[in-house]
């Protein structure tokens, strides 16, 4: 429950001081703990699933990882751009969240 409310608010709070409305947000990365709490988050964002990429399918929770390796395949896929809003988040140890808006934006990934 933590995860979802937490993060769902701290989202909120992001876009609050971008003045962006979350429609506006191409892609939101975040923390690959598992893919009930990102869909959960989806939910509470009223947002289609498509906009929350995942790949903890393939690899499941690398911790403190997950949302750069998220974005680095991401990019080596061909799907990010420049011209892109993405919102990051995560969560940790000792109840902490926090968010990253990203607006228009180069991208450069080794390996």
């Amino acid at each position: 429950r933590f995860a979802v409310s937490e993060m769902s608010e701290v989202i909120r709070e992001v876009l609050d001081k971008a003045a962006i409305a979350p429609e506006e947000v191409d892609l939101f990365l975040l923390h690959q703990a598992n893919q009930r709490i990102m869909d959960a988050i989806a939910r509470n964002l009223n947002l289609p699933a498509e906009r929350f990429p995942s790949n903890i399918s393939r690899y499941g929770n690398t911790s403190s990882a997950s949302t750069g390796i998220l974005m680095a395949e991401l990019a080596r896929e061909g799907r990010l751009s420049g011209r892109q809003t993405l919102c990051l988040a995560g969560f940790g140890g000792g109840m902490s969240c926090g968010a990253l808006l990203l607006k228009g934006h180069e991208y450069h990934v080794a390996r």
